[in-house]
């Protein structure tokens, strides 16, 4: 498992711009590789959408559930109370061996936020030393860098960081992840799920529209749509019924990238009217309803039988 971390330390396979600005799926994404497990099928084998309330609307992170039994590699999404509690489990996870992947506030690093916007942000954490963190910041510094512990908790600690928010790998995989079993996942996970992520985007919207905000959030939910795009475009190469959904999960993601943008402008002081928002939202829930639906329609009773309704 080690060898994760030194794989890391030669380099990382995604870097620069990332998609929407995920920034945790990339990390998580350069971790995965290093792993051995095709990043672009893991993250793709599941798209949802979740909501605790609040600006940020999250993909659904289902992703991650299903890794253990498809190929061996367990993934969790953690969260700590405490910055003590939160470096505790950053302690024993690299003592393992393990990289992780933190959230940190993109004001206090080299970024397009720098000194600007407090914004959350990911890094792959490679190791610690006596008064030092090494880092990787796929988006902004790829190489490992150095960075003073005492720093390294304040952009922990940030309140843009939801409670010290880390993503961590344990396990070995024992097998490849394919793409016709990624396919499997998928559609088992739009199948399951259908009521509860119709629910939360539901519920996002309403909140919109009643509290009049603005500053949202929504990079998560594209990025998901994105991988998903990717993983179908991948394994339509050997089921060509799967080309039209790729191509349609890819316009859903780039609805989803307009809106985006539309909501990084908002922060510069060109605000979107609520009701505008909420009828792009509104459109949005439209189309990913059609896209589950087309894909399930296809594949839906050949993957999981009964559990289509």
């Amino acid at each position: 498992m080690a060898d994760a971390i030194a794989r890391l330390w030669r380099g990382l396979s995604h870097t620069g711009e990332a998609p929407f600005g995920s920034c945790f799926q990339q990390g998580a994404a350069n971790v995965l590789d290093a792993f051995g497990v095709d990043a672009e099928l893991a993250i793709g084998s599941a798209c949802g959408t979740d909501w605790a309330g609040g600006p940020r609307l999250r993909g659904g992170g289902r992703w991650m559930e299903g890794l253990e039994d498809s190929c061996g590699l367990r993934v969790r999404r953690l969260h700590a109370d405490s910055w003590e509690a939160a470096w505790e489990i950053e302690q024993e996870t690299l003592a393992a061996g393990l990289p992780l992947v933190a959230g940190i506030d993109s004001f206090g690093i080299p970024s397009p936020h720098q000194g600007r916007t407090h914004l959350v942000h990911a890094v792959i954490v490679l190791g610690t030393g006596a008064s030092e963190v090494t880092v990787c910041d796929p988006m902004n510094e790829p190489a490992p860098t150095a960075m003073e512990r005492s720093r390294y908790a304040r952009l922990r600690a940030a309140s843009c960081v939801d409670r010290f928010e880390m993503i961590v790998c344990d396990g070995e995989p024992s097998d490849r992840l394919s793409p016709a079993v990624a396919v499997e996942e998928l559609v088992l996970d739009l199948a399951r799920h259908t009521e509860s992520d119709r629910a939360a985007l539901a519920g996002f919207v309403e909140w919109v529209e009643e509290s009049g905000a603005a500053d949202l959030d929504v990079a998560e939910v594209g990025a998901e749509r994105l991988y998903a795009a990717r993983m179908l475009g991948i394994a339509a190469a050997v089921d060509g019924r799967l080309g039209p959904h790729a191509k349609a999960f890819g316009s859903l993601s780039r609805r989803w990238y307009l809106l985006h943008m539309l909501l990084l402008e908002s922060r510069e002081g060109r605000q979107l009217a609520p009701d505008r928002l909420a009828s792009l939202l509104r459109n949005l829930a439209a189309r990913e309803e059609e896209c589950r639906e087309e894909l399930l329609s296809v594949l839906g009773a050949e993957v999981c039988g009964g559990c289509v309704g």
